[in-house]
């Protein structure tokens, strides 16, 4: 075989992988960082990235699927809010915490529903529905609490946020690692997967294969609405309390996540690993530019300089396997 033949066999290989966009700057940044500053290998640090990280992988599973769709939803900041703040002012009127908790879930999936019917019903697009949405929930939050958080929660609520598992790991690293998996079967191995990328990918052609491409996106909105109402329900068990505020910006990592990790925003490509890898990825950098004491005003340009890249980066890819 041929040297050079062989070298492009492997370049091609190398440039097949989706994921690798993310990975190639992952693994720049962590030597970066741990060479700055060692503590950012240490164990406890490392635990502190997974944890800050889970919060957005819940949301970003979901996310991806609806990428794949060809939509997106940017009310999931405000669900954050929402889930929090109706599940604690259950806590405090004194429903169980188990019913609460399935309360918060079940109005969040109700948003998802709200903001389906508005794109795949009335035809809405996603960015204005989402924009939309996001207004109205925040709104309703603002109004319900008069911007003031729900406090104290109860103890039983509030040890969800500090279980540790097996002494060490956090509770919500291990719900987003079991969500995270469950998503990438359902993505890759399961009929219900292949319909989400077959509706992005090419929608009319679904619609002759008799896929209901209306069905399939409005499941995925529903779908981002549970994981994201996960989320704020551990954020606010978390902080102990549930706060108006919380989810500010949220909507723009966990989007911006999953395009990190080559999920396109036009739909029809993506994977739950990809995701998963941007959202830790967000975390990452957040957490070493602090620890080697980088400003935060640049620390926002190097996000989005990242973003830019990482994109510029999938369409270079992209064309090379054309």
């Amino acid at each position: 075989m041929n040297k050079n033949s062989f070298k492009g066999k492997i370049g091609n290989a190398i440039f097949n992988i989706r994921e690798i966009g993310v990975i190639v700057p992952m693994i720049v940044f962590t030597i970066f960082f741990a060479v700055n500053n060692p503590n950012f290998i240490s164990g406890e640090n490392i635990v502190n990235i997974m944890r800050n990280s889970s919060f957005v992988i819940l949301s970003a599973v979901g996310m991806t699927f609806l990428l794949i769709t060809g939509a997106f939803d940017l009310s999931v900041g405000a669900q954050i809010a929402f889930s929090g703040i109706i599940t604690g002012l259950l806590l405090q009127s004194g429903i169980p915490v188990s019913l609460s908790i399935l309360a918060g879930i079940i109005v969040c999936m109700l948003v998802g529903m709200v903001s389906g019917f508005c794109c795949v019903k009335i035809k809405i697009p996603p960015f204005i529905t989402g924009i939309g949405m996001s207004y109205i929930v925040k709104g309703i939050v603002l109004i319900a609490r008069a911007g003031a958080p729900v406090q104290p929660l109860p103890k039983q609520f509030n040890n969800i946020g500090q279980v540790m598992v097996f002494g060490k790991i956090p509770l919500v690293i291990v719900i987003a690692a079991v969500a995270a998996i469950i998503g990438h079967i359902i993505l890759k191995y399961t009929v219900y997967g292949r319909k989400l990328f077959a509706v992005g990918g090419n929608p009319e052609t679904s619609r002759l294969a008799g896929i209901s491409c209306s069905k399939i996106q409005f499941s995925a909105f529903v779908i981002v609405a549970f994981l994201t109402s996960m989320s704020g329900i551990l954020t606010a068990a978390r902080l102990t309390s549930a706060q108006p505020t919380a989810g500010s910006s949220f909507e723009l990592t966990v989007i911006a996540g999953c395009i990190i990790g080559g999920t396109s925003l036009f739909g029809g490509a993506g994977s739950v690993l990809g995701s998963v890898l941007g959202a830790i990825f967000m975390s990452m950098l957040t957490n070493g530019m602090t620890l080697v004491k980088v400003s935060p005003y640049w620390q926002q340009l190097v996000l989005g300089l990242i973003i830019l890249l990482s994109v510029a980066f999938d369409r270079f890819r992209i064309s090379r396997r054309v």
